[in-house]
């Protein structure tokens, strides 16, 4: 079966408030930067209309989501070790000195 036959795409906005009902704190514009940037979830262009597909977002949440739980646990590990540890925005494990 084809894709198109028992999914619609859905627009950005959309996309954004798609993920927002699972969980996931994100916005359009959020979504918008991620197209430009990378890091952001498949994006499927009609014309010039960005096109996102419910399947795509769901993976590249729990590939964010598994991202940061094995962070999470590297800094669990490092603590254990002794050492404080702060886990930053920018996703990255900075030890601290205690």
């Amino acid at each position: 079966m084809n894709r198109l036959t028992h999914m619609m795409p859905l627009r950005r906005s959309e996309a954004a408030a798609f993920l927002r009902g699972r969980g996931i704190p994100i916005t359009e514009a959020a979504l918008a930067t991620k197209a430009t940037r990378g890091g952001g979830p498949a994006i499927h262009y009609w014309g010039r209309l960005p096109l996102y597909w419910e399947k795509d977002l769901l993976e590249w949440a729990e590939q964010r989501l598994a991202s940061h739980r094995r962070m999470q646990a590297t800094a669990d590990r490092l603590e254990a070790m002794g050492l404080d540890v702060a886990i930053s925005k920018g996703k990255s494990i900075q030890p601290r000195r205690k």
